[in-house]
């Protein structure tokens, strides 16, 4: 669950073709933090020799790739004619030549049929071949691979057996036979069978390695990967089969798939969009890509290009089972349940022995409490498989996206136990463990997640940032929370974010009648890679909090400017409705209750939206309630998911309304149960989602127009609104619309020619005065500005809140102050929430306050500036000018209610502390004195002198006598004739 904000923080880097090999990641602390490349931290002994490694790399002849040579005396043109179209995805010409001569060349057309979704086509073709017959070790290899690929393993490892013993120097066999002996739990005959390649390795000489293919090296480097040498596989391996060929397709996707498993998103899709500039339709290459892309939040487009690549996969092989598999975790994430079983049991029919993808089932069965099947499958899955870590690693991984994060740890760990050589599950485990609160086990396997495999950026950037936080963060714990943060920050922000939290979590634990798991723990980051990094294993997380369900991530003000307060609340909101669901909560419904519960502790802290919320009414981008997931995880413009967030909140806003809040708390135990949204909705509201959307729909229209303020068309709705003017030639209105479309997008001479056409139709229209006053506005042209604007205001426009603004703008610029106050006035009472600025110019409020200032008016000022404060939940400056205005008049009440959240929208500032300080203190509000009196003392230059007399009468009233005595004895020295030090020292005569 995570609180959003417009800004992106990117990834960096790729590597080019003849890309410099990755460097060693330095044991120094002075290096970069949070690691975005490939950073090598192996050191052990180099498979071969050093000399050996530069002959290799001179190596320049070209060796034919791709398949094993039909025979020895077939090297005709034709047939590298042939490789060459499969190496470049020809696939068409290919076809076209297989079926003019289909026994031709059975090893290259295999390729071909298994290369475009045809493997079962391909297996016949290769065991009906005579050269199959006679034990052809290139022959039984495809076979062997065939039969790997589709689960067949007994057949599978009978095949490649049989190569081996034709050839001993069939690396793919032994490789093969290595991932056959693993996945049926033999780990020990893998590793003999891999170790054995790499022998074949060291063995080779400079004349041989000139004949070796660049597939073999990728083989190697597979081999070399299995065994957990992933530097020399990189490095050396597959940057051999480089060498060999430096387009090579193979090494592309083989050293692409390494390091999307090592989180190193940026150099992933560096190689796989390498291996698709030499073979455009190449599906795996596709799926790569598009796996790369879906897994970094930090590239821009993510949704757009993943569908891409996939679309282009499915083209070539439409049933591609990581394709699949990529497509069920994303209709997983989508919550599109049914559309999710469907993707995972293509897969798995594909190979059912892939317990990875058989995981991911369970994953669905468990998030969706249909745990009678979960356990069904997981029973099978231990009694037919001996080494099910796989299984496990693979639930744990995907369970995390439904918010599971304590089951996931348990699950990871459970893969470990099994098997303590499954690598992969050490990082899910020691990241999941510490977001649940379960720290030293978390840090225990994050450090062997790493020891193990240095390449895995999510590791060592764990490991860095707790090694940070710890150097440099301050904890404070309780039986309740457990709150770390900059050691630089905690004076700041510690007094006043654990009142916050206790108020909070009572409250909603009250409300939601659910009482959540103890303690909770709470991060802050002042800077915005430590808090994604933390949160995610990587930079780019465009969010300001996120929530685990026992720990939530927050950024400070110095990382993301705002309210921290109130994203605070929206992530503690998270754990108790997390809890109350048993995590089984949609995502628009968890969102949508932190966005309504952010301003229910406090109105002020509501979230504005409203000018985004009237642009996605009129133009019909809200989305229903049957594909509103999609807002979140599919968004389709800028803006979408904010736009999501807010809608959530309005749809229970509206079911309160309509329905009860009673009925959010049934909905919470129905999505418990496991229930879709459908159901959900039928059983507790009595609605089909048709029928919820079309009263939604009206709700939606009815908030837009309280709002009182014209839409600011958005570009996708210039389509639209342009058929509408073929369809309705005589609709002045819908030309005006198609007009204020194009001038709101910078169109102005489109926008000139709709007015024409308006013009002509109905002169007197108040929509086309109001665009002509926009324009001669912006075009500085004055007096007509103000003609068309008054002309507009007096039409009824459906713009009065615009045009009153700019006419107000207009008027004080004319030194007349009476029509620029009514104008203002006006506005304020048309649309009370527009709180942001308009035009380059300032809020309604602001201008009008300044009219008034400029009048000397101050009292009517800072009554205009009250308003603005109960509805403006980031703006610290009114905050503290009226501080100032009420601290002068010593009227400390007021001053306390305009400026009691100032420190939850930037707590640096001395002056709002040493104001609410003197209130809190005036008001016998002791406590709070004492808080903001000690904040002071974190400045550089604290007041001391004016600080220890009322910090020691502070804690006298507080009842604690020990901390007034020191503070009273430490003013004496300063302030010996201060009254409040005489009354203090005279009270505490006789205690101890």
């Amino acid at each position: 669950m995570v609180h959003p904000h417009d800004s992106f923080w990117p990834v960096v880097g790729r590597l080019a073709v003849d890309r410099p090999r990755p460097g060693i990641v330095p044991e120094s602390e002075d290096r970069p933090l949070i690691q975005t490349q490939t950073g090598v931290g192996a050191r052990r002994r180099s498979l071969i020799p050093r000399q050996f490694l530069l002959i290799v790399t001179m190596i320049s002849s070209f060796v034919l790739g791709g398949d094993q040579v039909e025979s020895q005396s077939d090297s005709s043109d034709e047939r590298a004619e042939l490789l060459e179209l499969l190496e470049t995805g020809q696939y068409q010409q290919v076809e076209e030549w297989y079926l003019e001569e289909p026994n031709r060349f059975p090893l290259l057309w295999a390729r071909f049929l298994n290369e475009t979704g045809k493997p079962k086509e391909a297996l016949e073709l290769i065991v009906s071949s005579e050269r199959f017959g006679a034990e052809d070790p290139t022959f039984l290899v495809m076979a062997g691979a065939l039969e790997q690929e589709r689960g067949q393993l007994k057949r599978a490892k009978a095949l490649l057996r049989k190569a081996i013993r034709s050839d001993e120097r069939a690396v793919e066999a032994r490789t093969r036979l290595g991932q056959i002996f693993e996945r049926e739990g033999e780990r020990e005959d893998a590793k003999s069978q891999w170790n054995s390649v790499l022998e074949i390795y060291r063995q080779m000489t400079a004349a041989e390695a000139r004949r070796t293919s660049p597939e073999d090296f990728v083989w190697m480097g597979k081999a070399c990967a299995g065994l957990q040498r992933i530097h020399e596989a990189y490095e050396v391996l597959y940057s051999s089969a480089f060498d060999v060929q430096k387009d090579s397709v193979a090494a592309h996707v083989a050293s692409g798939w390494l390091l999307y498993a090592k989180y190193n998103y940026p150099d992933a899709r560096s190689h796989f969009k390498d291996a698709l500039k030499k073979n455009p339709n190449h599906a795996e290459a596709h799926v790569g890509l598009a796996r790369a892309i879906y897994a970094d939040y930090s590239y821009s487009g993510r949704w757009r290009d993943t569908r891409l690549h996939l679309e282009q996969a499915r083209q070539v092989n439409p049933n591609h089972p990581k394709a699949r598999m990529l497509e069920g975790d994303i209709f997983f994430y989508d919550e599109e349940w049914g559309k999710a079983a469907a993707c995972y049991q293509s897969a798995i029919s594909a190979d059912p022995t892939d317990l990875w993808r058989v995981g991911r089932l369970a994953a669905l069965y468990y998030a969706t409490a249909q745990l009678e099947k979960f356990e069904a499958l997981r029973k099978k899955v231990e009694e037919e498989s001996p080494l099910p870590a796989a299984f496990y690693g693979s639930l744990a991984e995907r369970l995390v996206d439904r918010f599971f994060y304590v089951e996931a740890t348990d699950f990871a760990k459970r893969a470990v136990e099994i098997d303590p050589d499954y690598w992969p599950a050490y990082v899910t485990l020691g990241v999941n463990a510490l977001r649940s609160g379960r720290e030293e086990l978390g840090r225990e396997y994050a450090e062997k997640a790493f020891e193990t495999d240095r390449f895995n950026l999510w590791a060592l950037n764990t490991l860095q940032l707790i090694k940070r936080i710890d150097r440099m963060f301050v904890e404070e714990r309780d039986e309740d929370f457990v709150i770390r943060m900059p050691e630089s920050e905690a004076p700041f922000l510690m007094p006043y974010l654990k009142p916050l939290l206790r108020e909070t979590r009572d409250r909603m634990e009250r409300q939601y009648q659910q009482r959540v798991t103890r303690p909770i723990t709470v991060e802050d980051f002042s800077q915005h890679m430590y808090f994604s990094a933390r949160s995610i294993g990587l930079p780019g997380l465009a969010a300001s909090g996120v929530c685990f369900g026992r720990m939530v991530t927050l950024t400070t003000p110095r990382a993301i400017p705002g309210n921290w307060g109130a994203v605070a609340v929206h992530e503690l909101a998270h754990v108790v409705t997390l809890h109350k669901a048993a995590h089984r909560i949609p995502r628009w419904f968890g969102e949508g209750l932190s966005v309504f519960e952010e301003g229910r502790g406090h109105r002020r802290w509501s979230r504005s939206y409203a000018e985004e919320w009237v642009d996605a009414v009129h133009a019909n981008l809200l989305l229903g309630m049957a594909d509103i997931q999609k807002g979140f995880t599919r968004p389709s413009f800028p803006g979408q998911i904010l736009l999501s967030y807010y809608q959530g909140g309005a749809i229970c806003d509206f079911i309160e309304r309509d329905w009860s809040y009673d009925h959010l708390l049934q909905m919470l135990q129905a999505y418990r149960k496991g229930m879709n949204t459908e159901d959900v909705f039928q059983e507790v509201l009595g609605v089909s989602l048709a029928a919820f959307d079309k009263r939604f729909m009206a709700y939606a229209r009815e908030l837009a127009d309280s709002f009182g303020i014209g839409p600011r068309w958005p570009e996708d709705a210039i389509t639209k609104l342009r058929y509408h003017t073929e369809d309705h030639p005589k609709d002045a209105s819908g030309w005006l619309r198609l007009a204020f479309a194009y001038l709101f997008n910078g169109r102005q001479a489109d926008a000139e020619l709709a007015i024409g056409k308006a013009q002509k139709i109905d002169a007197d229209h108040a929509d086309l005065a109001a665009i002509r006053g926009f324009i001669a506005f912006r075009e500085e042209k004055t007096r007509t500005a103000r003609k068309e604007l008054q002309k507009a205001i007096d039409g009824s426009t459906t713009y009065p809140y615009r045009t009153r603004l700019m006419l107000a703008k207009l008027a004080r610029d004319a030194d007349d102050y009476e029509l620029a106050k009514a104008l203002l006035r006006e506005a304020i009472e048309i649309h009370p929430r527009g709180v942001r600025p308009n035009f380059g110019l300032p809020n309604p409020y602001h201008q009008l306050a300044k009219v008034l200032d400029d009048e000397e008016n101050e009292e009517e000022s800072v009554a205009v500036l009250e308003e603005l404060i109960k509805l403006s939940r980031d703006d610290f400056p009114t905050r503290k000018r009226l501080a100032e205005y009420y601290f002068a008049e010593e009227r400390w009440e007021k001053l306390i209610a305009a400026a009691w959240d100032a420190p939850f929208i930037w707590p640096y500032d001395q002056e709002i502390h040493r104001m609410l300080g003197s209130a809190y203190f005036e008001t016998e509000a002791y406590s709070l004195a004492k808080r903001e009196l000690e904040v002071q003392m974190a400045a550089e230059e604290p007041p001391l002198r004016e600080i220890y007399p009322r910090l020691a009468y502070c804690y006298w009233k507080l009842g604690n006598s020990v901390k007034a005595r020191d503070y009273a004895q430490r003013a004496k020295t300063m302030t010996p004739d201060d009254p409040l030090i005489d009354e203090v020292l005279k009270e505490l005569e006789g205690t101890r």
